[in-house]
């Protein structure tokens, strides 16, 4: 008797036959000729948009390539940058490790010098404007400085019984050459420092540090001379502190912006501190108005905006044809899984190109028009409800790379025009101290200080309007911008989280009412 097959292992029979595998090979080879052409297609439709829009730009007068935002580099003679003391910064070769060697070994000692300057370690230390600042209405406590240095072998040491001010002269009196080569350079009108932009995205920024350093030698000095006198040696490096900060004006990059940003931020205590005390004269407050009134972040921010723009797409283009790795150009790998697909260059073009596009846009159509470099304000208002409406195409799965490559310029926005608007405010208020030494009282608005103070009333960069002005009972007044929270809060400030204002909320304010419970003293 015969038995009938088996189901079960004809199936598998069929199934594994090489009949069967050529089918299923050939159904493999199918879909995935069809995904390479859909990625292909795919990337030839949005290389094609990405390149009509560029083209369309361009024909505005829109420039894309790295070349077009590198500044021009003026006479030496007219150049803050070209002195000895920078220029040796850039002479130097790169190691294989990506170490420096400069060719003067003078500069290696040199840095070590300046390496104490702010005599502590990190974290350790105070800093210029805290934990008193202009942004607290507070004076600086420079015994804080003092006990710093005292005792310190990298300085000079004071006289027994010196004041906290002496203290710190005496100690920081071992950079006199350098800060008097400063002092000569900064009648010079432009600062272009010879950067290595060969290099590209690994370009050293070995200039900015020392500047740092600089910067806080230069504020201290004011502070310290603010305490002891005379007024006219407080000046000069109250505005030697400005010209450094502002060395930096013309430096196509978003660091050197924010750098230069922060710099104005701890320069403005030692402007404070001369207004509070009312020691400078009529022309000596003309001069600080004058230098005050030339600090405009705006220009350098535009700037900035277009290199990144040219640089992401740069970056981009390289990563595409791979030229260069993710993590080679990023110096780190992208975040998530999902960007491991980006290494398939073959088949992920279209992220790239679409991603070029997108961020490319969010720059043009979304930064750049609400950038003020008239008045130096930005319409944060109009940034903030583009910004929502572009984001989720920045973040959408299909432009994986604009994800990483976006920088969040909401805060960043916010730190620019609160640094912009302490430089207004101190305009202001040297303005308003021109007025009291002629009326002995402060004016009832600022409308009274134009035309013959101030060319126009004094702009809050956060909205363009006026500044917010009132005058108090103890003799003073209270300036104000509406700040981080958009409104109007009568000059109340926010120290909710922090012993600093608030970015995102309560207004920025200018003021002197807490000016007797801290000034230190031995200034009176």
């Amino acid at each position: 008797m015969t038995t009938a097959a088996s189901p079960r292992p004809r199936f598998l029979h069929r199934r594994f036959s090489v009949r069967g595998l050529l089918r299923l090979v050939f159904v493999l080879v199918c879909l995935i000729t069809l995904f390479a052409l859909a990625m292909a297609v795919e990337t030839w439709r949005s290389a094609r948009e990405w390149r009509a829009w560029r083209a369309a730009a361009e024909a505005r007068g829109e420039r894309f390539d790295w070349a077009s935002i590198i500044p021009p580099t003026p006479p030496p003679e007219q150049n803050f940058a070209a002195i000895p003391l920078f220029q040796k910064l850039f002479d130097y070769t790169t190691g294989p490790n990506g170490q420096l060697k400069y060719r003067d070994p003078a500069v290696e000692d040199w840095l070590k010098k300046t390496t104490p300057v702010l005599g502590a370690e990190e974290g350790e230390r105070p800093t210029p404007d805290s934990p008193n600042s202009w942004e607290t209405g507070s004076a600086t406590n420079l015994a804080l400085w003092a006990d710093l240095y005292r005792g310190n072998s990298n300085y000079p040491p004071a006289p027994d019984g010196a004041t906290p001010a002496q203290t710190i002269l005496a100690a920081l009196g071992q950079f006199d050459a350098e800060m008097e080569e400063l002092r000569t350079a900064s009648e010079r009108p432009q600062s272009v420092f010879p950067l290595h932009y060969s290099e590209g995205a690994s370009m050293r920024l070995v200039h900015r540090e020392v500047l740092g350093k600089l910067e806080s030698i230069a504020v201290l000095r004011a502070l310290a001379f603010g305490r002891t006198g005379p007024s006219e040696r407080a000046l000069d490096e109250l505005l030697l502190a400005q010209r450094l900060a502002e060395a930096l004006r013309t430096e196509p990059t978003l660091g050197s912006t924010l750098t230069r940003v922060g710099y104005h931020r701890v320069a403005l205590q030692p402007v404070w501190e001369a207004l509070a005390e009312r020691r400078l004269n009529g022309e000596q407050l003309t001069r600080l108005q004058s230098t005050l009134a030339s600090v405009n972040f705006v220009p350098q921010l535009i700037v900035a905006v277009q290199a990144e723009r040219a640089f992401t797409w740069a970056l981009l283009e390289r990563i595409r044809t791979g030229s260069v790795g993710l993590k080679a150009m990023l110096g780190r790998s992208p975040p998530g899984p999902q960007y491991q697909l980006l290494r398939l260059h073959s088949f992920s073009g279209f992220f790239f190109y679409r991603s070029e596009l997108v961020i490319s846009r969010y720059f043009t159509e979304g930064i750049l028009p609400v950038l003020d470099p008239l008045h130096g304000a930005i319409n944060f208002g109009a940034f903030v409800e583009t910004n929502a409406r572009m984001k989720p195409q920045l973040n959408s799965p299909f432009n994986l790379p604009a994800g990483f490559l976006t920088a969040t310029y909401e805060e960043l926005l916010r730190r620019i025009l609160f640094v912009q608007a302490g430089q207004s405010m101190a305009v202001a208020a040297c303005a308003l101290e021109r007025w009291r030494l002629t009326h002995d009282a402060y004016p009832e608005t600022l409308d009274a200080l134009v035309p013959g103070l101030l060319d126009q009333a004094p702009v809050d960069p956060f909205n363009g309007q006026p500044l917010h002005y009132r005058r108090t009972p103890a003799s003073r007044y209270l300036l104000y911008s509406v700040g981080g929270s958009g409104r109007d809060n009568g000059g109340q400030p926010d120290f909710t989280y922090s012993r600093e204002p608030s970015l995102t909320a309560g207004n920025w304010v200018w003021s002197y009412e807490k000016l007797n419970s801290v000034w230190d003293d031995e200034t009176h």
